[in-house]
């Protein structure tokens, strides 16, 4: 029998701990790969890791930022793992419906805010969320060409998707906070 999966807020220091599975499976996860990235700059990262039966199954992150070049807050869902030995377990989508909580309930999001995400291009699990595909490409990463794809949803057309678990919201209207500030 399978345990509930349970989700928490990390702190960055907690996660990177576990890089050593991120780098095995070809997966970026230190700040230091997204503090060189234009995008990120002043953005606001938060990290998430699942239980299941008491042990780490997986992480995911998500960073909230400016997109460029059009100015749009946006949010990146980044660093998403699972371990190999908890695939096909739930663990992925229990995280991704904590951090939809999270992003509602917190009301880091308006309606046109853009979600996006980059993955390789043989993950289609962004696709089956109702994300559409913006585009491919190959990047060298840790010594080796791989390719990606970037996908991207506006939070409504989040919330509107049948796949977005109606129970996890705390109120299903759309919050509308005040824009995100850019630290430079």
């Amino acid at each position: 029998m399978i345990g509930p999966i349970k989700v928490k807020e990390i702190s960055y220091d907690e996660i990177i701990r576990y890089r050593h599975w991120y780098d095995a499976d070809r997966l970026p996860l230190a700040n230091g790969h997204y503090d060189r990235l234009a995008d990120f700059a002043g953005d606001r990262r938060h990290f998430y890791a699942a239980h299941l039966d008491g042990r780490v199954a997986g992480f995911s992150a998500l960073s909230r930022h400016r997109r460029r070049p059009d100015g749009r807050d946006a949010i990146y869902q980044r660093s998403s793992y699972t371990r190999r030995e908890y695939r096909r377990r739930g663990v992925w989508s229990a995280i991704w419906d904590y951090k939809v909580h999270q992003i509602n309930s917190r009301a880091w999001a308006r309606p046109e805010t853009l979600i996006w995400v980059r993955t390789r291009s043989d993950d289609r699990r962004y696709e089956r969320r109702g994300f559409h595909l913006e585009r491919e490409f190959s990047r060298v990463y840790l010594g080796a060409v791989e390719p990606f794809s970037i996908w991207t949803i506006s939070w409504s057309e989040l919330l509107a998707h049948p796949t977005t678990a109606r129970d996890l919201l705390d109120d299903v209207s759309v919050h509308t906070p005040e824009p995100l500030q850019v630290r430079l």
